[in-house]
């Protein structure tokens, strides 16, 4: 300690290693992350597979075939349902955008041996905030896909009445 005051060599601290809750924590950021980007997986899928069958149902069998020209088939309501699923796939993909940037975020300030309570306000505000954006534009893909799947109820229940009848 005498060297250390006289200015001579003094004690190198190795860094703080996380203990084994915080290691914990950080494999379920990491299950929670990659489970979360398999179901926005879905849901762009899901919502652009949707609108593939039904236009491709819509040219081929609609148009194609008769019995179906007389029924009320609103192409407006496909339109609702294609704009539906455009809104879902984008809102899904911003979802896993802002998730990035907060996983980059928490990458970040984990190299620097911060925990969140140890950040500032402002260093609190940017992991905060593409968070609650990333949560909110994942619950608009959800709403969407509903709306798509319900405009797509809409579009073919004249055509469940012509097929039953």
């Amino acid at each position: 300690m005498e060297d250390a005051a006289a200015g001579g060599a003094t004690d190198i601290v190795a860094p703080e290693t996380p203990d084994a809750w915080e290691l914990a924590i950080d494999g379920q950021v990491d299950s929670y992350t990659a489970l979360r980007q398999r179901l926005i997986y879905f849901l762009v899928s899901a919502s652009i597979a949707l609108i593939a069958f039904v236009v491709n149902f819509y040219v081929q069998q609609v148009q194609a075939k008769p019995r179906f020209r007389s029924q009320p088939l609103h192409p407006s309501i496909l339109a609702c349902a294609v704009v539906a699923a455009l809104l879902c796939s984008g809102a899904s993909l911003l979802s896993i955008h802002l998730g990035h940037l907060a996983y980059r975020q928490h990458l970040k300030h984990r190299y620097e041996h911060k925990r969140y309570r140890d950040l500032t306000p402002a260093e609190q505000k940017s992991f905060d905030c593409p968070t609650r954006w990333s949560s909110r534009a994942l619950q608009l893909a959800f709403l969407a896909l509903f709306a798509e799947v319900f405009c797509l109820g809409v579009f073919f229940f004249p055509v469940l009445l012509v097929t039953t009848s």
